[in-house]
């Protein structure tokens, strides 16, 4: 189901961290990451941009806009311009099939919260 991550329009515009690594074709940010993009934003403790193999022309257009795979880890928070929340302890996300899986450590679970709407007002 939180597959709905993947639409057609999304775009990361920007990852913030404490630190960030360069291995290869990864890049590891870890510290209070914060992950901007098209359809909300991601805070979680470490985040893993696996870059996919493109010529250096290709490259050059865009970092975000060659990612294979996302790995999300530790304390995983999504949230949604519409104020739905999705929480849990680990998120892989690949980016080529537009799959997106979460999980959680007994006795976490992996949570959805959603905001309840009445026309354009929200509801308690």
């Amino acid at each position: 189901m939180p597959c709905f991550l993947w639409a057609q329009d999304f775009a990361l515009e920007q990852v913030e961290s404490d630190r960030v690594e360069y291995q290869g074709s990864k890049i590891v940010f870890s510290g209070n990451v914060k992950v901007q993009y098209s359809l909300g934003t991601i805070v979680c403790e470490k985040a893993i941009l696996t870059l996919a193999q493109k010529d250096k022309a290709e490259a050059k257009e865009s970092l975000f806009g060659n990612l294979d795979f996302i790995v999300l880890e530790k304390d995983v928070k999504i949230h949604f311009p519409n104020g739905d929340r999705l929480l849990s302890d680990y998120a892989d996300l690949n980016c080529k099939t537009m799959d997106a899986y979460f999980t959680a450590e007994n006795p976490k679970r992996v949570e959805y919260f959603t905001t309840m709407t009445q026309g354009d007002k929200k509801m308690l």
